[in-house]
């Protein structure tokens, strides 16, 4: 082994150093015992089925997430009601704001874009809402003035947009170096700065409300949403095997890392 880091030459999840840092608070980056856990991991892995992530053996990038998110939302449905885009609406914006979408769609029609005027992703129907999405899931810096300046570009077309920063998990937060605190607090007095993220909002939201919304016949979106939602689930470590294979190594953390030094 060129690298005596073990730690390091392991490439353990960030979750199981903490649970062994909980165990052992002293640094055990080139301890031996680290080369028993990695042996049960190789083990629990052999016993998973054969899987093969298009999105994980690929890579995405914020852009790419993006994408995905837009192709979604842009999803027409039966008679052009856009069932993905009305039910996003209604759980992360407002349910009244998605009644009046679904009520003017006739009558107007439900903008969709992605990098449209530099912004990530928006939504648009006139007079009634306009909504601008950040998409930070990889955690890309702040850009100066970025979010004032998408906010005064939407407002040229509707008096007060919604901005939704959407994250990976919540842990990323609005910079004032985008927005300045006293646009941010009065967006936020006003429920029109929302903050999401994909691991406790758009995965739960995916599978339990996109899924089931998806008609019989599309068979091609549904294998597209299940492996983004598994891609997802990869990164969250949600899988059921994900999770059975952590219990296995935390079980080998404890024997080796509760024994006398």
């Amino acid at each position: 082994m060129a690298d005596n880091n073990i730690m390091k030459v392991l490439d353990l999840s960030e979750e199981t150093k903490k649970y062994i840092a909980t165990l052992c608070p002293q640094d055990v980056s080139f301890d031996p015992r680290l080369l028993s856990i990695y042996r049960t991991l190789l083990e629990e892995q052999k016993k998973q089925p054969y899987n093969i992530n298009l999105v994980s053996l690929i890579g995405a990038d914020e852009n790419a997430h993006s994408r995905v998110l837009c192709r979604l939302l842009q999803y027409p449905g039966e008679k052009a009601t856009y069932p993905f885009a009305i039910d996003f609406i209604s759980k992360f914006i407002s349910p009244d704001v998605a009644e009046q979408v679904s009520v003017h769609a006739g009558r107007y029609k439900l903008e969709i874009y992605q990098e449209k005027q530099r912004i990530d992703l928006q939504l648009f129907m006139p007079g009634i809402v306009g909504i601008i999405i950040e998409n930070k899931i990889n955690g890309a810096e702040d850009q100066k003035d970025q979010l004032k300046r998408y906010i005064e570009e939407m407002q040229k077309r509707i008096g007060h947009p919604y901005v939704i920063y959407l994250t990976w998990d919540g842990s990323k937060t609005v910079s004032d170096k985008s927005m300045p605190i006293s646009l941010k607090k009065s967006m936020e007095a006003t429920g029109h700065l929302k903050k999401l993220n994909y691991a406790y909002h758009i995965l739960p939201w995916l599978k339990t409300e996109v899924l089931p919304l998806c008609l019989y016949r599309e068979k091609q979106l549904v294998y597209a949403l299940e492996q983004y939602v598994e891609y997802l689930e990869i990164r969250s470590a949600r899988r059921k095997q994900d999770q059975a294979l952590r219990q296995a190594v935390y079980r080998q953390v404890e024997t080796q890392f509760t024994k006398e030094n």
